[in-house]
């Protein structure tokens, strides 16, 4: 058999308090997965892609964990990474395709790896702890809720996300950092791509939650907590509460909520 061919996909992450750019916590677990593989398998062909600017310093992060080369898929600052990911993956067509669960927190992150195995249909398992065997088959233990762990067999190709029970990545080396390479690739990603994945646009307002109200308060002030007028609205009810309840329940009558 042929070696396995890996692609690991890498991001950039921000640090939660400062902001500084790093590499992303989990993309650099999914690395480290990576080449701890190329230990036991030496003659794997392992591959690091990014999609952005060749010239990002976090980058260096990668190369010091001792990368040799990272190939950077060139797109501007506000782009979707998506088409040039896909086109250059649907061309390289390595067996196994790697990258962490998430780079950031956030709404929308962790939704790369989903929207390429929808678009080269590759099955994908997520929450990956570690590879067992890089035969014919590939298997991988799965990290799952409440400490439990599970094995199983997948075929390549495929899309393995990496999350935070994989292995801790190792500390960037300045003298890796320097030895490694960035290669910059050039492409008109948008016409080559044939899928149009998602939708783009500004993002809705978030729902904010209402104050919790004390359950051990009496019938009274739950009712007066949800009809106050801090709680964003409505009109505020100077009546007995049997008027009260008969308002309020001829208001959820009109909403059709069913009780």
């Amino acid at each position: 058999m042929s070696p396995r061919r890996v692609t690991i996909l890498v991001a950039e992450g921000r640090h939660p308090v400062s902001g500084r750019s790093r590499r992303a916590p989990l993309d650099a677990r999914a690395a480290e997965l990576a080449l701890q593989c190329t230990e036991r398998c030496p003659d794997m062909d392992m591959e690091v892609v990014h999609a952005g600017s060749p010239i990002a310093p976090f980058l260096e992060d990668y190369l010091g964990m001792g990368l040799k080369k990272v190939t950077v898929l060139h797109t501007g600052a506000n782009e979707d990474p998506i088409p040039a990911l896909q086109s250059y993956l649907k061309a390289s067509d390595p067996d196994l395709i790697m990258c962490g669960d998430h780079s950031n927190d956030g709404y929308a992150s962790g939704l790369v790896p989903y929207l390429l195995a929808e678009a080269l249909q590759r099955p994908i398992v997520s929450s990956i702890e570690d590879i067992i065997d890089l035969g014919a088959s590939i298997k991988i233990r799965q990290a799952l809720e409440r400490g439990l762990r599970r094995e199983m067999v997948i075929s390549a190709p495929c899309i393995l996300t990496v999350g935070f029970a994989g292995p801790p990545p190792r500390l960037p080396a300045p003298g890796k950092a320097k030895a490694g390479k960035v290669t910059a690739r050039e492409g008109d990603w948008e016409q080559k791509s044939n899928a149009v994945l998602g939708r783009r646009g500004p993002a809705a307002a978030i729902v904010k939650q209402l104050d919790a109200i004390d359950p051990n308060a009496s019938a009274e002030e739950r009712l007066a907590a949800i009809t106050s007028a801090g709680s964003g609205g409505g009109e505020v009810l100077n009546s007995t509460p049997q008027e009260a309840a008969e308002l309020i329940l001829s208001e959820i009558q009109k909403t059709k909520v069913t009780l």
